[in-house]
């Protein structure tokens, strides 16, 4: 019987149910993203898609790119784009926080839709700056790559997910 009290004191407090969703939704996203298949045929889709929109944009801007499947190569400096480059786990924490958010549905709907799409490109436009200063400066490459290119990266997310929260919060309480 107080299990059950307890239960109901979580549903009837908005954090706390909004909460539980993130979680639930987190769950959700990564035991998808852990079935073998599943993820194996996503993350090479994706990465060799990365991998290829790379190409084409440093390709734009004059360099002159080899590219093969999910790496990239310039002058003998060379990336594998892995499992780790896509943003998966990342979309699916910035998807998880904007549903558990207590916004209208279709303010939910378009906040992943458009969140997923600026998530990936900025995680390109990581792959790339991340690219070009292993090209430049292969010294600090590691560095910028294991810590520093990540933080900006959560940084991103973080800033995009209040931004959506202010605007859509906003429109409510005005209307």
């Amino acid at each position: 019987m107080a299990f059950a009290k307890i239960g109901l004191l979580f549903l009837r407090n908005k954090g706390m149910r909004g909460g539980m969703l993130f979680l639930g939704v987190l769950i959700a996203g990564s035991w998808l993203l852990s079935i073998n298949g599943v993820r194996d045929y996503w993350e090479q889709l994706f990465a060799m898609v990365t991998a290829k929109i790379a190409t084409r944009i440093l390709t734009y801007l004059g360099m002159s790119i080899h590219a093969d499947g999910n790496s990239i190569a310039f002058h003998g400096f060379s990336v594998a784009i892995g499992p780790g480059c896509i943003a998966f786990y990342e979309i699916v924490v910035f998807s998880a926080a904007i549903i558990a958010y207590p916004l209208r549905k279709r303010d939910k709907f378009a906040g992943v839709v458009l969140g997923v799409v600026a998530v990936w490109a900025t995680n390109l436009l990581r792959v790339i700056s991340l690219f070009l200063s292993g090209v430049y400066f292969p010294a600090v490459f590691e560095l910028l790559h294991d810590h520093v290119a990540q933080a900006i990266f959560i940084l991103f997310m973080v800033v995009l997910w209040i931004s959506w929260v202010g605007k859509c919060s906003k429109r409510i309480v005005a209307q």
